[in-house]
């Protein structure tokens, strides 16, 4: 007998959407509808057919009530043999010894094998219950009440899988691990590395909601662990809100409570967080700073690596289980959310492009206005406070400042600095409030952005939220760098490096806009040879980020937001040596700012010229003002106080503008002799032990004795007592024989040879001959040649 559908439904509850999956309906029901099928029907053969499609008999006692339906694709692929991870982030022996420790029978509902894999399936995966629920093509009332009763279950058989070492072998193989992690055999007796780590939940209500905001400003729980050396967890605690500090979670611990482990003589390896304890256990902590002592350090070297296992298991735990990870959360458990490597990848393509939303949407085979949600929840977390300071940090610390100032310091001689500051326009919209102050003096709408790179183009400030009209020094003077320095947060003698549209201070260097030849002019050159850094960082940014480039079509308020995520993005290319997708030859071109606002409180003006004479001044670079034959006499004695300097240890770094004359071009003078080539061949194709001079009453060669060591070790030449080289003086025009004076760069000096022996010490000096005069012949009329022992060079 047939029957309609409209009656298997009202029979059956029947759901058209699982009707493909599953039968659907209370045991109690189901028995009874089966009873009046049997009796449309007829026959026992008949019955008894039916009974085994739907899994039950109308005369037996209800056990699994609806039948595992392998259709479903996440079943079939588990029951069919194939790879479990994609679905369950677990192996198939993983999930077999997990079912076998929950040994639970079921009299009722859809069976431990199922409702153990959907509980895998929803901490894998993270998914809202309703997405489980289609998955599983199942109610979602059902889901709910799986997760909840196989979490209870699997905390039950907890003691099976966590618990601590009960034996000395245990405890001895644990030692042994963490020794070989620490790399130092003084960590033998560690058992266990323990930390804390924020679980992610939902914003609870009430008043006692803000107690979970942790210190990253997103609700929590906290969850203690103490692993061994392999990274399984051999105890845990969790329960506290993420306000709570470890610290306190210690105190209120089972294992701190108890005082039971570790033995005595063993110790756990703990954060800087937690305090360094005895009693009631044994905790040891690294130093805090500042270290006294390399011995320290060196401890907190060992004490690291061997600690790092157990943060090393928390993220494994995390990217196991998704539903645990830090991840960018939907605030709705609608069906189908898009996943946070959606949002992420939404957010890159339209910061790497400046498409408009609409194409990305199609890019991505999603709708725009899901685009425009995933764009603004990705930026929203990018730009938190915590997240910025991670990423785009102003360095306080005198070890982080004097490496920035050596990297700046090897661009053009630039001492001191520590950053490059600039600002740049960011083309947005026309925004619908206040639009004339977004206009700048390009008549376009923008955002005024100011940045600070270090030498090395990261970004470690940025301001993005004042208007195109507003001008870079307004900007400076507004923000808080401007505290840093001016408070001494920064150390005196740190400088920022900008251009003439900010006002010139003790600790802001801008160039001079009328130099003068000599020192100024080199300062200016020097300063803009530096500061190009920031240009080309702006550029290196911008080229990165084409949403920069283009039009922002965006409120203020979000492109800087938009702003702001690119320069954490662009730091973070930077750690990881991300390269850049074409070169950086467009250096940012807004120009400067050259008006009276900019000039304005100029106080440091003084402090600038203190600077210059200090830095760029030095009679040698620069004519000697005085009479041609009392030249010889001033650099004599500027050698001499070289060697008293270098005697007590008092040098200075050599910048770019200070090194030595070019080359000289070849010329007949300097190769007319050649007499050493065929000895200078030998030296070269042969290693020659070191031949020392014999010793004699000779002063020159008792000391060349000496001196012969100190070459060998800093590159390996035999047997050289010296360096030689000229250098030009430069002098005024001398009245009598002028153009004897003239050298080949057309200014007057003296050519001045001289040589050094290997701590750059003057042995030797010769400052008398006119700079038209050739290097070869200076050395051919000089007393150096003839005394030079034989073997020496």
């Amino acid at each position: 007998m047939e029957l309609e559908q409209g009656f298997l439904e009202e029979l059956f509850f029947w759901e058209p959407a699982l009707a493909s999956r599953w039968f659907v309906a209370p045991p109690a029901h189901m028995s009874r509808t089966l009873l009046m099928l049997s009796e449309v029907i007829g026959g026992e053969e008949s019955r008894g057919e039916d009974g085994a499609i739907v899994g039950i008999s109308a005369t037996q006692t209800a056990r699994h009530y609806c039948q595992i339906n392998v259709t479903v694709p996440v079943l079939k692929r588990f029951f069919y043999g194939e790879d479990t991870r994609p679905d369950f982030r677990l192996g198939r022996e993983a999930i077999q010894v997990l079912l076998g420790a929950l040994q639970t029978e079921r009299q009722h509902g859809w069976g431990p094998t199922l409702e153990t894999l959907v509980f895998l399936f929803w901490i894998a995966t993270g998914s809202a219950y309703r997405v489980v629920a289609r998955v599983f093509g199942m109610p979602i009332t059902s889901i709910h009440r799986m997760v909840h009763r196989i979490a209870e279950e699997v905390v039950a058989v907890r003691e099976k899988f966590i618990r601590l070492p009960q034996t000395e072998e245990e405890l001895l193989a644990m030692g042994e691990g963490f020794a070989r992690l620490a790399g130092h055999p003084a960590f033998i007796k560690a058992a266990g590395a323990m930390d804390g780590s924020h679980i992610r939940i939902k914003s609870p209500g009430g008043p006692d909601g803000q107690d979970y905001v942790n210190r990253k400003l997103f609700p929590s729980m906290v969850l203690q662990a103490v692993c061994d050396h392999q990274g399984r967890f051999i105890d845990t605690y969790m329960g506290f809100p993420g306000s709570v500090h470890d610290s306190h979670i210690l105190r209120n611990s089972f294992i701190y409570l108890s005082g039971n482990y570790p033995p005595p003589g063993y110790f756990i390896l703990g954060d800087g967080g937690y305090p360094c304890l005895s009693e009631p256990m044994a905790l040891i902590t690294p130093y805090k700073r500042p270290l006294t002592s390399m011995a320290e350090q060196r401890f907190n070297t060992h004490h690291s690596r061997g600690r790092s296992i157990v943060e090393r298991a928390f993220g494994m735990m995390k990217t196991r289980f998704r539903g645990l990870r830090d991840a960018i959360i939907s605030p709705t458990n609608r069906n189908n959310p898009i996943t946070p490597e959606i949002k992420c990848l939404a957010t890159l393509r339209y910061l790497a492009t400046g498409k408009m939303q609409l194409c990305n949407a199609d890019d991505l085979g999603i709708s725009q206005p899901s685009v425009s949600r995933a764009i603004n929840q990705t930026l929203n977390a990018l730009c938190r406070p915590h997240i910025i300071q991670q990423f785009i940090r102003f360095p306080l610390d005198n070890q982080e400042l004097h490496m920035i100032k050596a990297n700046f310091m090897a661009i053009a001689g630039m001492p001191g600095v520590v950053g490059a500051i600039d600002g740049t326009h960011i083309k947005i919209i026309a925004p619908s409030k206040d639009e004339d102050v977004f206009v700048n003096r390009k008549k376009l709408h923008s955002i005024n952005t100011q940045i600070v790179f270090d030498a090395t183009f990261n970004i470690i400030d940025v301001v993005a939220k004042w208007p195109g009209s507003t001008h870079d020094s307004r900007i400076l003077m507004e923000s808080g760098l401007r505290q840093l320095f001016e408070r001494h947060h920064v150390p005196v003698g740190c400088h920022l490096l900008g251009d003439s549209g900010y006002p010139c201070k003790t600790w802001l260097l801008t160039p001079y806009l009328n130099p003068q030849p000599g020192a100024q002019l080199k300062y200016n050159i020097a300063h803009k040879n530096t500061r190009n850094v920031v240009e080309r960082g702006i550029g290196q940014m911008k080229r990165r980020f084409h949403v920069l480039h283009g039009e922002i079509r965006l409120s203020p308020e979000r492109a800087s937001t938009v702003i702001t995520v690119c320069a954490i993005l662009h730091n973070l290319c930077k750690r990881r040596n991300i390269p850049q997708p074409d070169d950086d030859d467009d250096h940012d071109d807004d120009g400067d700012d050259h008006d009276e606002f900019g000039r304005v409180e100029q106080s440091g003006l003084a402090f600038r010229d203190h600077f210059v004479n200090t830095h760029f001044k030095c009679i040698f670079l620069e004519a000697l003002e005085v009479h041609s034959e009392f030249v010889p006499k001033v650099v004599t004695a500027c050698a001499v106080l070289h060697n008293i300097c270098i005697g007590v240890g008092d040098e200075v770094v050599v910048e770019d503008v200070a090194m030595g004359d070019d080359p000289p071009p070849e010329r007949e003078c300097g190769a007319e002799s050649r007499s050493g080539a065929p000895w200078r061949a030998a030296l070269t194709n042969s290693i020659t032990p070191l031949q020392v001079a014999p010793q004699d009453h000779d002063y020159f060669a008792l000391i060349s004795k000496s001196y012969i060591f100190f070459f060998a070790e800093i590159a390996g030449f035999p047997n050289v007592i010296g360096a030689i080289d000229c250098t030009h003086i430069a002098i005024k025009a001398p009245s009598e024989g002028e153009y004897a004076y003239v050298n080949r760069k057309h200014f007057h000096s003296l050519n001045v040879q001289i040589i050094c022996d290997a701590q750059m010490r003057l042995t030797n000096i010769v400052a008398r001959w006119p700079g038209s005069t050739h290097d070869s012949f200076v050395l051919t009329n000089s007393s150096v040649g003839n005394r030079l022992e034989p073997g020496s060079v």
